[in-house]
């Protein structure tokens, strides 16, 4: 994280601590002089954002400052949190807000990941606000379950007086640093390498020429802004139960509160594991439980509660401790029976209406039955009736096998060793002709390619032949015919099948589509959730590349256009033909003849195959 501290009017502060667990936070200005003293004095960590003041709970929240944070943490495998970051800030934060990743500051943790930190500059946020922990988390949250990224770290998001992030170039316990990379080494640089480099502390030169202008990013950045304030509006606006009412139940559970703990529990679409951890945490506190009985009683729900952001059950009982500290004594954060009815629990999910709290619930008439809804759950290690009963269980010790770290030269083989091993077959669409992944077709213009992908698309459509390959009965594809008119491809279509009643439903046409960067690989990725194709056909790459900026050289342009088809791909393990344009300007070799920087990188060359008739 850059230290460059600006002066201001208004004084804020930060915190640090040092290297040991229980080591107390020392509050200082937040001036790059007070952060050398600290480190002087043996500080680790600095929290991610600066503070107006210390938050109390009789005071309104401070306002937060700070750039948006990520940590990619995998303890067994350092190079999955390596892949994550590269997939996250190199090409989907690109592709889909037009970020310039060389503003991102880059670190090697110097254990088990890596930091990447998005300036404040980047989201348009110059003045700070009181809940930016729940803005930065809302947006890594969607990121997070869009993109798979089981290594980026949730738990970094939190109010209070933040959370602490390690300082770079400072010594950790085990001999390594936190050092920062520059964008050439995080595209480039194998694992090994990246790690080798935390073996001492070093300086890189902040790049030249950075575009800190990012309106699509902003823009994210105020619509996750605007969610977060209205769920906080919502939430004060809700009103308490009376604790005197829970005299009613007679020291029993709300039904509601029951079911969550149940093992018929299952989790609503509308609502998230955050959203049911609180209700939970309100429920528990407003009855006068402690923390640990809480905690104990709660374990159905964690492990039952699935969960893209804490995967795991440590990480989801680290989240319900977080939401207890915070929510104790809050007015805004009481057990509400409008929570529950907002949470889209099924109709007969449980009776609602014999419980004394709820006045006015919701009629079960109206929603869907739990029975309809397929539940998959983990066995529990405690029972609801038995955590009812009192006879709860301590908790067993999840005994995890932890791998050695690989040594340096781990990855390092000998030709012999490599030519003695087996690799499974390639896992092909067509047996011999089209795989999974991306195949790239290219020819002269006007030459045929667009025929010749709608004579593949109907063979593999119904089932027929395509240059004497076979295919295996009707598979789904999709065809993004975007140089195409419907009356054009309809001619087309009723030339090739004729008069007859051929089924061609199996065959979905797509005539405008958005391009990279600007929609197309969200567009794409619903088509083939909805559709399910086997084969996806884009004619052409032209009609979906990004318009040039002049800032980049053609191989980056074409590279990043190519590699976003095949991430999704990949991601759907679908065979993708990209059809593309062959230059005017002859070649001895033929694929040198492909127009752009594409060969090389992104098709197979096979053999010597005879080209198909112009």
């Amino acid at each position: 994280m850059r230290m460059t501290v600006r002066a201001q009017d208004v004084i804020r502060y930060v915190y640090w601590k040092a290297e040991r667990p229980v080591a107390p936070w020392h509050c200082i200005n937040d001036t790059q002089e007070e952060r050398t003293k600290a480190i002087r004095a043996g500080a680790m960590y600095f929290t991610t954002m600066s503070l107006e003041y210390e938050p109390t709970p009789e005071m309104p929240e401070p306002i937060r400052r700070g750039p948006l944070c990520l940590d990619f943490d995998a303890p067994d495998d350092p190079g999955r949190a390596l892949d994550d970051m590269r997939h996250l800030c190199l090409s989907f934060l690109s592709e889909q807000y037009g970020l310039d990743a060389h503003t991102i500051d880059f670190y090697a943790s110097g254990s088990k990941g890596f930091h990447a930190v998005i300036p404040e500059r980047c989201l348009g946020d110059t003045t700070g606000d009181p809940l930016l922990p729940w803005v930065h988390k809302r947006m890594v949250a969607g990121w997070k379950a869009a993109l798979q990224l089981s290594t980026l770290d949730m738990s970094l998001y939190c109010m209070g007086r933040g959370k602490m992030f390690r300082i770079a170039n400072v010594k950790r316990a085990n001999g390594k640093y936190k050092v920062p990379l520059t964008l050439h080494e995080v595209q480039t640089l194998s694992i090994d390498k990246l790690l080798r480099l935390t073996e001492k502390p070093r300086e890189i030169e902040p790049p030249d020429g950075a575009d800190f202008d990012c309106p699509d990013l902003a823009s994210y950045f105020r619509a996750c802004r605007a969610e977060v304030y209205a769920e906080q509006r919502e939430r004060e606006a809700a009103e308490p139960v009376d604790p005197e009412m829970f005299k009613k139940l007679g020291g029993k559970m709300t039904p509601c509160i029951r079911y969550l703990l149940s093992e018929r529990f299952v989790k609503p679409k509308e609502t998230n594991f955050n959203n049911l951890s609180l209700l939970l945490v309100q429920y528990l506190q407003t009855v006068k439980m402690s923390l640990a009985d809480g905690l104990s009683l709660a374990q159905p729900f964690l492990h039952r509660c699935p969960s893209s952001a804490y995967t795991s059950v440590a990480d989801k009982e680290k989240k319900f401790k977080t939401q207890w500290h915070f929510a104790e004594g809050h007015p805004a954060y009481q057990f509400a029976c409008r929570y529950v009815l907002a949470a889209g629990f099924p109709g007969n999910a449980f009776e609602c209406r014999r419980c004394p709290l709820s006045n006015k619930p919701k009629p079960a008439e109206t929603l869907p039955s739990i029975d309809d809804i397929p539940i998959e759950e983990p066995p529990p290690w405690v029972t609801v009736d038995d955590a009812l009963a009192g006879a709860v269980p301590a908790r067993p010790v999840e005994k995890v096998e932890r791998k050695p770290a690989p040594s340096v030269t781990d990855c390092d083989i000998t030709a012999d060793d490599l030519l003695r091993m087996e690799f499974p077959e390639p896992r092909w669409v067509v047996r011999g002709l089209i795989p999974t992944g991306l195949t790239l077709l290219a020819g002269k213009p006007k030459s045929g390619k667009s025929l010749l992908m709608s004579n593949l698309a109907i063979a593999f459509a119904t089932g027929g032949r395509f240059l004497d390959v076979p295919f295996e009965g009707p598979q789904k594809v999709l065809l993004f015919a975007l140089e195409d008119s419907k009356r054009r491809l309809h001619e087309r279509f009723r030339r090739m099948i004729g008069d007859g009643d051929t089924d061609l439903s199996q065959l979905v046409v797509v005539f405008e589509a958005s391009r990279l960067q600007a929609g197309f690989e969200n567009e794409a990725r619903k088509r083939i959730e909805r559709h399910k194709p086997s084969l996806a056909i884009i004619d052409t790459l032209a009609k979906v590349k990004p318009s040039s900026n002049g800032r980049k050289q053609a191989y980056d342009e074409d590279y990043q256009a190519v590699d976003s088809i095949k991430r999704i791909a990949d991601e759907f393990e679908i065979g993708v033909i990209v059809v593309h344009h062959t230059r005017k300007m002859g070649a001895e070799d033929r694929f040198d003849t492909v127009s752009g920087t594409l060969v090389g990188y992104h098709i197979k060359r096979v053999g010597n195959r005879p080209k198909f008739p112009e």
